[in-house]
């Protein structure tokens, strides 16, 4: 009887805890204390807004100064040189392609980069949840969901630090985005002294992006009941999972 009034007793504590945390002390407990927190992030349903607003305001303000900053001819024309579908484009047909590029708004090129991240973390997150729930985790769509989405603070950091980092760099600077912030291998090395498919290899192994992984990893393991080393090892195997993917497409389409 005894253990089980003591039990009872954590149990209630535990929601009392949850109930009495406020919203400023969860997001500064999300990045010192993330397996304790993300129990109480998936519960609280209207905290679930502040990572879409901020991802959504982040991605479309970084890609805005982006689409600003850059030299849009240039860019467009390493885009061209690096794909092999230009090998089957007239030069005029290339021409008019950089010219539309150069002409179109920066705001409505921008707009449509934050819906289709949001679009992209729904279907991860539903990844996540069949691949949990195939492998035993006792876990909800809805709750895999708000990890994702909560996870995503990663990215926002590192978009609020590209922005004066983009404005600063000359235009011809930024024609690779994945070398803006010096975060991974493939942008320490540089995209000249690598080939196409090495470059997207070594850019995958980035500070955010583990950074990221590892927040994924510590969420789904306290919503699912599963270990964080049996987490990790489905984690960080989708991810590698997709950066083959990626890596193929680039070796047989794009180099």
């Amino acid at each position: 009887m005894d253990e089980e009034r003591e039990n009872v007793e954590v149990t209630e504590k535990k929601e009392n805890e949850k109930e009495e945390i406020g919203f400023l002390n969860a997001v500064l407990k999300f990045f010192i204390e993330p397996t304790g927190i993300f129990p109480v992030l998936v519960e609280k349903k209207i905290w679930f807004f502040f990572p879409i607003c901020l991802l959504s305001l982040s991605t479309f303000f970084s890609t805005y100064v982006f689409f600003e900053r850059i030299d849009r001819e240039s860019f467009m024309r390493e885009q061209f040189r690096h794909s092999k579908f230009s090998s089957q484009m007239s030069q005029e047909q290339i021409d008019k392609a950089v010219n539309d590029f150069k002409e179109k708004s920066s705001f409505l090129q921008s707009i449509t980069v934050p819906i289709f991240i949001l679009v992209w973390l729904l279907l991860a997150s539903l990844v996540y949840y069949l691949c949990f729930l195939a492998l035993g985790g006792e876990i909800s769509f809805i709750k895999t969901l708000y990890v994702v989405y909560w996870a995503e603070l990663t990215t926002c950091i590192a978009q609020i630090i590209s922005i004066p980092i983009m404005l600063v760099k000359a235009p011809d600077e930024l024609l690779n985005p994945q070398e803006i912030l010096l975060t991974n291998l493939g942008a320490i090395i540089g995209n000249e002294n690598l080939s196409p498919v090495m470059f997207s290899l070594l850019s995958a192994i980035d500070v955010f992006a583990i950074w990221n992984l590892i927040l994924i990893t510590l969420g789904l393991a306290a919503i699912s009941k599963l270990s964080q080393n049996f987490s990790a090892i489905i984690v960080f195997s989708l991810y590698g999972a997709k950066v083959v993917l990626k890596t193929v497409w680039i070796a047989f389409f794009l180099q």
